[in-house]
Order: structure tokens, then C-alpha cells, then sequence
């Protein structure tokens, strides 16, 4: 697309986990600290808008915690996107799933289950990326290779 700019936002502008985690009132650990940042992001758009400014033509990565119940056992994240889809922004997922859920059967349907949960509650155009597949030894390369997952 013309006109594509760069913009990034540094999440240091806004509350961060470490602030909220270090906070003596909250006394969050870092799954709690995640999810109350995310909340007050949420609840809070009038920041983040003015970062992004002008969405034409324009193209976003965000990259968002990996806290998983943020996806699937809470609305939070289903929140976050109806904002953005609220401003103009068309928005996409793409799931990242390390590749040690491919070496055992029971880990591969734990990543499967929870990709499609996370599939289901964002109600987006959702593309699955195996990730670390270069940190996996010879023997476990080999064997995924002969594996047939249709």
C-alpha cells in the first residue's frame, strides 16, 4: 500500500507490568500485572489513539502479551480488537505456537485446543505460525518431518 508508515509504541509511555508488579498497593505477580495493564489499556484508548494517529493506509504489527487466558478465558484481548476495529482498522491474528507442542501427541492437541480457543473467542482471519522449530534436535526435526498432520 502507498503512503505506509512507520510508527512504533513503546509500551514504556503507558503503565507498565514492572510498574504495576513493583506497586505496594496492587501487589500483582506478572500474570496479574499483565492482565490489569491490558485493562487500563483498554480502558484507557485515548492514548494509544493518539499514538497511532491517522490509520490510512497504514499497516500495524502488535505484538501482544503471551499470557494465554488473555485469549481464552477472558475478553480482554476480544475487547482490544473491537477498539481497533472501532477506529478503521482492519485486524488479523496470527497465533504463534512453539514447536515443542509438535513432538508428543498430547502437547500437540494442547496447542492445537488452545489455538482454535483463541481462534474462537477473537473472531479474526487467524493464521498458526510454529516458531523455535530451529531449537529442536535432529532426531525430533526428522520425526516431525515424517509426520502427517491433514
Amino acid at each position: 500500500a502507498t503512503g505506509i508508515q512507520e510508527k512504533a509504541v513503546v509500551s514504556t509511555q503507558s503503565t507498565g507490568v514492572d510498574d504495576v508488579m513493583e506497586d505496594s498497593e496492587l501487589k500483582f505477580g506478572p500474570n496479574g500485572g499483565l492482565v490489569f495493564c491490558m485493562e487500563y489499556l483498554i480502558n484507557n484508548t485515548e492514548w494509544l489513539d493518539e499514538c497511532l494517529g491517522s490509520v490510512d493506509d497504514d499497516y500495524f504489527i502488535i505484538d501482544c502479551p503471551g499470557q494465554i487466558e488473555l485469549y481464552t478465558h477472558m475478553d480482554t484481548m476480544s475487547r482490544f480488537i473491537r477498539t481497533l476495529e472501532s477506529w478503521g482498522i482492519r485486524v488479523c491474528a496470527v497465533y504463534l505456537l512453539d514447536s515443542q507442542f509438535l513432538v508428543e501427541p498430547s502437547k500437540f492437541i494442547a496447542g492445537m485446543c488452545s489455538a482454535l480457543s483463541a481462534m474462537v473467542q477473537l473472531q479474526l482471519p487467524h493464521v498458526n505460525v510454529l516458531t523455535k522449530i530451529d531449537l529442536l534436535s535432529t532426531f525430533q526435526q526428522m520425526w516431525i518431518s515424517k509426520q502427517e498432520y491433514d
